[in-house]
């Protein structure tokens, strides 16, 4: 499940156990590929965690082999209080946290 999914890669990717406490939002998003002529569909589920570990530093990266590239992901914790103020992608998405909102649908079509 999508649940299952953000759990694993929450530890996974940045070391943290977490408890999804609610489903934010599912954003159907469809949009032009770079330097292509072809399109991409792709549905994202977006939920609010929690965790009782320890973030550690504010800023810090993990290192992952994805079809034998190495990738690079950099994080940094921002206050929720702040986000609407941050580069945060999708644009929408802080203020959707910041309203409260809950298993909310977001479509958006970039084609158009």
């Amino acid at each position: 499940t999508t649940i299952d999914a953000i759990v694993r890669e929450a530890k996974e990717e940045m070391g943290v156990d977490v408890k999804v406490e609610k489903l934010i939002c599912i954003n159907e998003n469809i949009f032009p590929l770079a330097n292509s002529d072809m399109v991409a569909h792709e549905i994202a589920y977006y939920y609010l965690l929690s965790t009782d570990d320890d973030l550690g530093a504010d800023e810090f990266e993990f290192s992952e082999i994805d079809d034998g590239k190495e990738i690079v992901h950099k994080y940094s914790w921002i206050n929720i209080a702040d986000a609407e103020e941050k580069n945060l992608r999708p644009s929408w998405l802080a203020k959707a946290i910041l309203d409260n909102k809950e298993n909310y649908f977001y479509l958006s079509d970039q084609t158009k």
